[in-house]
């Protein structure tokens, strides 16, 4: 049978793709403007002090911090990335492993392993009873 490793239904799995892959959005637009501010200086400036800190007509950066905040940005992105694809393997064997089954126990599965509903509710949702979701529940069993 599928075991989610380390999530409690499929969908939880799809939320944690979904929050790591804005997360990571979020830190290379950070690190695209930090490199921008803290390197380069804003536009239409001809150079940057760096013997300063922020300059108060500007928004330019102190240069140690965003020499430290682009070292941890790039970090935190590899170990999304690192995580990302960890995550992208286990929804693919999942998702490899469905294919064995008939649309039934597809529904069943999902209802089960995905929103993580009880034999009972998954029954009534299915219009079934629990005898014939434990039934199903085996077969899928034998299959996985």
């Amino acid at each position: 049978m599928i075991e989610l490793l380390f999530y409690k239904t499929y969908e939880d799995l799809l939320r944690e793709i979904h929050i790591i892959n804005i997360r990571l959005e979020s830190y290379k637009e950070e690190l695209k403007k930090i490199k921008k501010l803290g390197m380069s200086g804003p536009k239409g400036m001809q150079s940057v002090d760096y013997t300063k800190g922020k300059v108060m007509s500007s928004n330019q950066i102190d240069f140690m911090y965003a020499i430290e905040r682009v070292s941890k940005l790039q970090n935190h992105i590899q170990i999304h990335e690192k995580e990302l694809d960890r995550l992208h393997t286990e929804k693919k064997q999942i998702d490899n492993e469905m294919e064995k089954l008939t649309n039934k126990e597809k529904k069943l599965f999902y209802l089960r392993k995905g929103k993580g509903l009880t034999q009972e509710q998954a029954a009534e949702t299915l219009g079934i009873t629990t005898r014939q979701v434990r039934r199903i529940e085996k077969k899928i069993e034998i299959k996985l």
